[in-house]
């Protein structure tokens, strides 16, 4: 404690192009996501999908009335994400180049798209810290974090 006073409330920027008003607020610890939304203005329609943290390191939030805590210091609303914007891989290697894991993201994420989750988890799935990194560098805009995530949570199942 600072000062001799407890942490009890936090700056968090809310923002990102699903919000209507993208504000920096100071709120108290434990405040839900979707009362920091709604003095924000509420969500646009086309808002799809909630991350907090950054557009890096963040995760998603399938729940709105998750509660913020000490280390929340942003939260996205993001759109839903149109495919065209995505075009197929083109197999260039930059994901793997960057990949600080040394995975082959590109493999995973194309055993993962058509459903060979076992053999995504032997190419490495579970060691992938979803950084970001891969998908940040391909040229193709492929939602390889997302398709990570998902592969993880069908591995699991499929054990």
């Amino acid at each position: 404690a600072v000062f001799h006073k407890p942490l009890i409330e936090r700056v968090i920027t809310v923002s990102g192009e699903g919000i209507n008003e993208p504000k920096n607020l100071i709120a108290p610890i434990g405040t839900k996501f979707s009362d920091l939304i709604a003095y924000c203005g509420g969500e646009k329609e086309d808002a799809a999908e909630l991350v907090a943290g950054g557009p890096m390191m963040g995760f998603a939030v399938s729940d709105a009335d998750t509660p913020m805590v000490k280390g929340s210091g942003g939260l996205l609303s993001l759109p839903l994400m149109i495919d065209d914007f995505t075009a197929p891989c083109v197999l260039c290697g930059k994901c793997v180049q960057h990949c600080p894991m040394g995975l082959q993201p590109n493999k995973m994420f194309r055993n993962i798209k058509y459903g060979n989750y076992q053999t995504a988890m032997d190419l490495g799935l579970m060691d992938c810290k979803e950084c970001g990194c891969c998908a940040y560098t391909c040229p193709s805009h492929l939602p390889l974090v997302q398709g990570f995530k998902l592969g993880k949570k069908m591995g699991r199942k499929k054990k």
